[in-house]
């Protein structure tokens, strides 16, 4: 149900960027938009990704901090 609930989601945030079929945006901030779990979030993202729904591609964390990095960009992929 996570992954069917994200997918509603990605389309959504899909739709509304300018950058289609891309879009971004961190966790957190999804969190808060549509009230749901870092968990859910986490595990309904690596499900599409693994069953090649989306397309994720991940900033890489810059030395000394390692946390600071950009949002993800998820790219969603042809059914």
């Amino acid at each position: 149900m996570k992954a069917k609930y994200l997918y509603l989601i990605c389309l959504l945030e899909a739709s509304k960027s300018t950058k289609y079929p891309e879009w971004f945006r961190s966790q957190q901030d999804m969190g808060k938009l549509y009230g749901i779990s870092g968990d859910t979030i986490s595990t309904g993202l690596l499900e599409l990704e693994a069953k090649g729904l989306i397309q994720v591609t991940r900033d890489k964390p810059q030395p000394p901090d390692y946390s600071n990095r950009n949002a993800n960009v998820y790219r969603m992929m042809n059914l």
